[in-house]
This record gives structure tokens, sequence and C-alpha cells, in this order.
């Protein structure tokens, strides 16, 4: 990101959610990066930006091939601001999630439109391939969560994926003949963000939920698609049937049971 880029990016912040912007050239990780910074008493509002990772992760620890060009983001959400009895941490997790996905998607179609879906809990995929993804960290105060790290990958420009992923990754760039800028891509996507997590902060819980999940069903190529999905009591295989306003995927087992799930991964069959 060069420095007009910037103070392009510095002049949008004031209006919008942003209260501290770092960009680094090369991290580890943007995550790693945001929970250092964000020790300070309240880190909502800040962005991470990196041109490359030495170390980027996926969800359950596996790597994120981050090379320079593509799109590498870490944003800090405080849950403070959304207190509510009805509404527990890992629902709250969920939903932030799932709100950020949605929030990608209209930013990609918005500036190149290019549609993409969305896979539960966290991917972005184009014809079933990974195009993107979110990994959500949370970090507690006593036995409440103090703020979320979302951390957002988005394959622009590679298509020299290493062999143990070139049948499951694609980039954004093999949709298009024009040149998706990077930086382009991380304003629209932080102006989308402001706009749901506005709502996120101003409006009642169960339309919050509403809002999340019925926007995310229109996104979804997950629903009715045979899986499997491994989480930390079970695997399960079945047909995905419906996504409940928790978040949770709900799953028709080969037996016929019905299952909620709040978080796994999974795979198309």
């Amino acid at each position: 990101m060069n420095l007009i880029q910037f103070q392009r990016l510095a002049i949008l912040a004031q209006d919008i959610f942003i209260t501290r912007l770092v960009h680094r050239p090369v991290v580890d990780s943007t995550n790693n990066l945001a929970i250092e910074l964000s020790k300070d008493d309240n880190p909502d509002g800040l962005v991470v930006i990196a041109d490359k990772q030495t170390g980027g992760r996926g969800r359950r620890g596996n790597e994120w091939c981050s090379p320079e060009g593509n799109l590498y983001m870490s944003v800090v959400f405080s849950p403070s601001l959304r207190v509510s009895n009805n509404i527990v941490e890992n629902s709250l997790i969920q939903l932030i999630t799932l709100m950020s996905g949605v929030a990608i998607v209209d930013a990609v179609d918005n500036l190149t439109g290019i549609k993409v879906s969305l896979k539960w809990p966290n991917d972005l995929i184009i014809e079933d391939k990974k195009v993107g993804g979110i990994l959500t960290e949370s970090r507690y105060h006593a036995s409440s969560i103090k703020y979320l790290v979302i951390g957002i990958g988005v394959n622009i420009t590679d298509r020299a994926f290493p062999p143990s992923i070139v049948n499951r990754a694609i980039s954004l760039s093999q949709f298009t003949n024009n040149t998706i800028s990077r930086d382009e891509l991380v304003f629209e996507i932080l102006k989308s963000l402001d706009k749901w997590y506005r709502i996120f902060k101003e409006q009642e819980v169960d339309e919050i939920k509403g809002k999340i999940i019925n926007q995310w069903k229109n996104y979804n190529c997950t629903i009715g698609r045979r899986v499997r999905v491994i989480s930390d009591v079970r695997t399960i295989t079945g047909t995905a049937i419906d996504i409940a306003n928790s978040g949770d995927l709900i799953v028709q087992a080969e037996d016929g049971n019905v299952f909620s799930i709040t978080s796994g991964s999974l795979e198309f069959l």
C-alpha cells in the first residue's frame, strides 16, 4: 500500500468505524499483530493490513498461503458494544463471522461484479473452490469476551497455488479481464463492514440475527448440499438443511437425526 492509498484510507476512516489503521509490508499474521496491538483498553475499530504474511493461518491451525498481491487484513470488533442477556457468546462470535462474510461478498460484487458464495462457517467460494476465508479469534477478560479479531484473506491475483491446494483454491482475477486493485477491495470491504457493523450495534438482537442470517442464506452455497462436518465432539455426514438464527448449521444425518452444529470444519460430498 503506497502513501497515497494509505492517506485515502485514513480519510475514509474518519467516516466509518475505524479508530486505528496499521499497515505493514510483511507480518507473520495480521491476526497476531492485531491481537498484540489490542492490549489497550478499547481496541474496537483497529484495522491491520499487510502486503504479505509469512505465517498466515486458517481455521484449526491450517496454513493460509499468503504471497504478495492478495488481501490480508484483520479487523477488531469489541462485543462490549452489544451487551444483551439474549445473546450467548458463541452465538455472538458466529454472527460476527457470518456478518463479515456477507460484507465481503457485497464488497466484491460492488467492485468487480464477481459473484462469491458463502460456505459455512467461514469460506468464500467460487465454483466450489475457495477464493477467501475468515478467521475469527476471541480474547477474554474474566469470563466475558473483550474483543474479536476478524482475519480476512482473499485471493486476488495468485494463480500459482501450492500443489496441496491447487485443486481447491481459486482467485478473483480468473473471473475478470480487468485488473483488481487490492487497495480498492480493502476500501470496499471496510465500507461494507461499516454498514453491517452499524446494524449490529444499533438494532435489537432478534432483528440483527434475522438480517444477517437472511442475507447469508441469499449468498450461501451450503444449504441443500451433502456434507461432512467435523466438530469437536463428532463427525456427521448428511445434508445441510438450514442455518439457525444463532448461526448454527442444521444437518440431517444419514440416519435421519438432526443436529445443530455451532462450530466445525465442513466439506462438500
